[in-house]
C-alpha cells in the first residue's frame, strides 16, 4: 500500500480538504479553487500550473476514487482511503489525461470569455459605462476642491455654527485626492472606447454580398451586419451561501444569440433613430420648461419615440426595437406612470409639471419593485406576457414561443436595460 501512495500526490491537500470528503465537498471546493485560479482570472505567475493541478486532483478524487472503486465518496469519514494505481505508468497516464482535460478546459472557457466580451463590448455598455466613469471623475476634480475649501469659506464668512458640519466634508476629499493621486496618469481617460469614429465608420460603410433579403427593408439585401438580438431562458436559481453575509444568488439562464438579417440602409436608419433618440432626450433634459426633471426625462422619451416614428415611417424601414414592447411592458410602463402623475402637480398658467416630495419614494418603488409586477404579470399572463405586441423575425418569435424573454426580472435591471435597449439600439 506504501509504494502505491508515492505514485499519488496529496490530492485532499491541493483542494484544502480532509480524508474523507463527500462528494459535494469535492466539487464545491474544485468550483471556488478553479475560479481563483483559472488563468483567465487570475494574475499569478504560476496561476495554469496551479489550474493544472486542481483538476488533476478533482478528477483523481470524484472518478478514480469514488464509490464504485470502494474509494473517497463510498467511504466518507472513514479516514485514508486505497487508491486504485497499481503502477507508476498507471498513474502517469491518469495525470496526463487530467493536465489535457485541464488545457481544454482552459481553452474552451477563454473563448467562451472572449466571445461575451467581444459582445458586450458591440453591445455599447462597456463604452456608456466608461463614458459615466469618465464624467464622474471630471466632476470629482472641482469637487475635491469644494470640500476642501468650504469649511474654511465658511469660517471666513463668520459662519461657525456650519463650520463643524462642513468639516466631515475633508475625509470625503481627502480619499478623492488620494484616488486621483493613484490614477492620476490615466485618471480622465480610464480605458478606451470600443466604438471609436473609425470603427463606426467602417461599420456604417462595410457591405458584403448577401444570401437573405433584409428583414428590416424587405426589397433590399441583407448586406450588412446583423442586427444581434440576445435573449434569455430562466431554468432555475442558484444559491451558494459561504457564511454569514456571503450568499449568492443569480439566475440559471438559458440564452439564444439570434442574428436578424439586415441591409446598410437599414444599418444607416438604425443608427440616425439612435442618434434622433439621444438627442431627444438630452434636449429636453436640458431646454423642457418644466421643473420637474423626471417629466422632462418622459418628455425627451416620448419625444424621441415620435421622431424616430417619423424617421422609419419616411425611409419604410421597420424598427428593430420593437420586440421590447409587450404586453407586460405597458401594463408596467403604465402602472408606474400613473404612479408618477399621482405625486405631480399641473400648472396651465404658466405651463409647467412639478413634482412633490414623495417623487423620490416612486423612483424607489420603480427600481426596486418593477421587478416583482414583472413576475407577478409572467405569472397571471404566462408566456403572452412578454411576447412581442409587434411580429418580429421568424426566428425571434420562435424563441418567445418557446418561453425566452427579451430580458431578465433582476431589480434596477428590469427598467434600466429595456431602456437601454431602447435608446442605443
Amino acid at each position: 500500500m506504501t509504494a502505491k501512495r508515492n505514485y499519488v500526490k496529496d490530492y485532499h491537500k491541493i483542494l484544502n480538504l480532509q480524508a474523507g470528503a463527500s462528494r459535494s465537498d469535492i466539487q464545491q471546493a474544485y468550483r471556488k479553487l478553479a475560479k481563483l485560479y483559472h488563468p483567465d482570472v487570475s494574475q499569478a505567475p504560476d496561476a495554469h500550473e496551479r489550474f493544472c493541478d486542481i483538476t488533476e486532483a478533482y478528477e483523481f478524487l470524484v472518478h478514480h476514487a469514488g464509490p464504485q472503486n470502494g474509494g473517497l465518496a463510498a467511504n466518507a469519514g472513514r479516514g485514508p482511503q486505497p487508491e486504485v494505481f497499481t503502477t507508476g505508468e498507471a498513474y502517469d497516464r491518469f495525470r496526463k489525461e487530467a493536465r489535457e482535460k485541464a488545457h481544454r478546459h482552459a481553452q474552451m472557457t477563454y473563448e467562451r470569455f472572449r466571445r461575451h466580451h467581444e459582445a458586450f463590448q458591440e453591445s455599447g455598455i462597456e463604452d456608456l459605462m466608461l463614458l459615466i466613469t469618465i464624467c464622474l471623475r471630471v466632476v470629482s476634480i472641482p469637487l475635491i476642491l469644494v470640500l476642501s475649501v468650504a469649511p474654511l469659506l465658511l469660517a471666513f464668512l463668520d459662519r461657525w455654527q456650519d463650520i463643524f458640519i462642513a468639516i466631515i466634508a475633508w475625509p470625503f476629499a481627502f480619499i478623492l485626492a488620494w484616488y486621483f493621486r493613484d490614477n492620476r496618469k490615466h485618471y480622465l481617460m480610464p480605458g478606451r472606447f470600443f466604438y471609436t469614429p473609425e470603427r463606426i465608420w467602417h461599420m456604417l460603410n462595410d457591405v458584403h454580398p448577401a444570401a437573405s433579403p433584409c428583414y428590416y427593408c424587405p426589397s433590399l439585401a441583407a448586406n450588412s451586419r446583423p442586427y444581434v438580438l440576445e435573449l434569455y431562458k430562466p431554468q432555475g436559481v442558484l444559491y451558494h451561501s459561504s457564511g454569514y453575509r456571503m450568499h449568492q444568488v443569480r439566475y440559471l439562464n438559458k440564452t439564444a444569440s439570434l442574428q436578424v438579417p439586415r441591409s446598410r440602409k437599414a444599418l444607416l436608419v438604425h443608427t440616425s433613430v439612435t442618434t434622433v433618440r439621444l438627442l431627444a432626450l438630452l434636449l429636453s433634459m436640458i431646454f423642457l420648461p418644466l421643473s420637474s426633471l423626471v417629466w422632462r426625462f418622459i418628455g425627451g422619451l416620448a419625444a424621441g419615440a415620435l421622431a424616430s416614428w417619423l424617421v422609419l415611417a419616411v425611409f419604410r424601414t421597420r424598427s428593430c426595437q420593437s420586440y421590447l414592447v409587450s404586453t407586460s411592458s405597458l401594463i408596467r410602463a403604465t402602472l408606474w406612470l400613473l404612479a408618477v402623475i399621482l405625486v405631480s402637480r399641473f400648472s396651465i398658467r404658466p405651463v409647467d409639471i412639478s413634482t412633490n416630495g414623495y417623487i423620490y419614494l416612486v423612483i424607489v418603488a420603480v427600481i426596486i419593485f418593477d421587478s416583482f409586477v414583472m413576475q407577478l404579470l409572467n405569472l397571471l399572463l404566462g408566456s403572452k406576457g412578454s411576447m412581442p405586441l409587434v411580429t418580429q423575425y421568424p426566428e425571434v418569435m420562435d424563441r418567445f414561443r418557446e418561453g425566452f424573454m427579451a430580458y431578465n426580472d433582476i431589480p434596477a435591471l428590469s427598467v434600466i436595460y429595456p431602456l437601454f435597449r431602447w435608446i442605443t439600439g
